[in-house]
């Protein structure tokens, strides 16, 4: 499916907190799913977990992509090689 979702011309990106068990820890942490939608010539979704919100996740996702963020007042796009 995420071969699928990469063909899409666009992409939605999404990060959701969630608390996730780690045993290293005496309690949980905070991670992160990430959302991958497809655009409307497919109509797939696709979640991966990372354990933070860098843009890590979705770079190695599909190689290319940058997150907006509220922070940084804008939208990246790449190109695909």
């Amino acid at each position: 499916m995420k071969e699928r979702v990469l063909k899409s011309k666009v992409m939605q990106t999404d990060d959701t907190p969630v608390e996730v068990l780690d045993l290293n820890l005496p309690r949980t942490r905070l991670g992160r799913i990430w959302t991958y939608a497809g655009d409307e010539h497919h109509p797939y979704t696709v979640y991966g977990d990372r354990p933070n919100r860098s843009q890590d996740g979705p770079q190695a996702f599909n190689g290319v992509a940058k997150p907006a963020s509220s922070d940084e007042g804008c939208i990246s796009a790449g190109t695909r090689p």
